[in-house]
């Protein structure tokens, strides 16, 4: 690469730009999956692991549907047919030495009866038989962890919750004084799971006035600071969360709400419910808070991660959601085991105005509340922060 760059006078400066910002989004990682068998896979047919409908239904890169069906590269449909390029019809049919007689269809030594479906190596019953064609074949065991390189950042509202957005970076705010708005807003419904764009470690967690409940996460680099705010009343953040906790990207780390613009905690102020998004870039530890804060339009972030939404399900008798199949970041291994050697300081100040709070996040109010009842979502025709 040094060879190659020599001659470009602004490429560190570019690298160093463009890797402040999308430097924890592609890497190696391991992701679980449902657990496979493999086999042949060419000529694959894949759905949701493989699905199997019916009664009876064989496959080999075929699909045989009806009462009594034999395919081999051929199609036998009706009560009685038979066929090797040929076609016989009627009650009686003799074809190449084999007998057809009455519902009964006998082809190449194999033969198929009632609702039966024989085809070589015969599945009789609910089974389904794929002649080596399927990549991934399903397993009791459970799951399985496949390695892979590739996008691994996650878009901050989990799989099938519908949400709406537009580009509102750098738009007027005037709770508490005139300002620009340094986030993405991202509207939906309370109680929608909030997700971990990027692998991190916990640097704030509690009240601000601006952002009501809020989540700061920084990335093990340092160099990325991910805030979701207006988290949801009474229940904003996963119960097992805490500053320092290290959370890997796609996990559930709060839910969508409407609180903020108060200094009384847990106060829903914000009109429409919705997640304000933030990404504060952070060359310097002098820049984190004040007058040099690098705040950037998410707008095409989250465009580019729709593609990449963590898929969850609720926890039975709770107000839990979780995500549905894990990864492992090689960076939150790596942190872990060296975890002395990171500076984890809890990040107390307003990140709108620089204004100090207390050590547990908030302002001189209570500190974050304990798990309530799941309250619903008022809608109204604010825009948000």
């Amino acid at each position: 690469m040094a060879a190659l760059t020599q001659d470009m006078k602004y490429y560190s400066y570019y690298l160093e730009v463009y890797t402040a910002v999308l430097g924890g989004f592609v890497g190696e990682y391991e992701v679980e999956s449902v657990n496979v068998s493999s086999s042949d896979q060419n000529n694959s047919t894949e759905q949701g692991t493989d699905t199997a409908q019916g009664t009876d239904t064989t496959k080999e890169n075929k699909t045989v549907q009806g009462t009594d069906a034999t395919k081999e590269d051929k199609a036998a449909k009706g009560t009685d047919t038979t066929k090797e390029d040929k076609t016989a019809q009627g009650t009686d049919t003799t074809k190449e030495d084999k007998t057809a007689k009455g519902t009964d269809a006998t082809k190449e030594d194999k033969t198929a009866q009632g609702t039966d479906t024989a085809k070589e190596n015969n599945t009789q019953g609910n089974n389904t038989v794929q002649e080596e064609s399927t990549k991934q074949e399903e397993s009791t065991e459970g799951t399985v962890w496949e390695k892979k390189y590739g996008l691994k950042a996650y878009l901050p509202l989990a799989k099938y919750f519908p949400y709406s957005d537009y580009d509102d970076f750098g738009v007027s705010r005037t709770y508490g004084y005139k300002r620009r708005h340094l986030g993405h807003d991202m509207m939906g419904q309370v109680g929608t799971p909030v997700i971990a764009v990027e692998s991190g470690y916990i640097e704030a967690l509690g009240w601000n006035r601006y952002g009501g409940w809020r989540i700061g996460i920084r990335s093990f680099d340092g160099k990325r600071y991910y805030y979701y705010a207006h988290l949801r009343k009474n229940y904003p953040y996963n119960k097992e969360l805490a500053t320092g906790s290290v959370v890997q990207a796609g996990d559930v780390i709060g839910y969508l709400g409407r609180t903020g613009y108060s200094t009384t905690e847990n106060v829903n102020n914000i009109d429409t419910p919705h997640l304000h998004f933030g990404l504060q870039l952070i060359f310097d530890e002098s820049q984190k808070e004040g007058n040099n804060e690098i705040w950037i339009d998410c707008y095409e972030l989250v465009k580019f991660l729709y593609r990449n939404r963590s898929e969850t399900e609720k926890v039975a008798a709770s107000k839990e959601w979780v995500r549905v199949y894990n990864i492992k970041d090689p960076a939150a291994e790596d942190f872990e085991k060296n975890r002395d050697k990171y500076n984890i300081t809890p990040h107390n100040t307003d990140e709108d105005m620089g204004e100090p709070i207390n050590e547990n996040g908030g302002t001189n109010q209570q500190s974050s509340p304990a798990p309530t009842e799941q309250p619903t979502g008022e809608p109204s025709n604010g825009t948000g922060e």
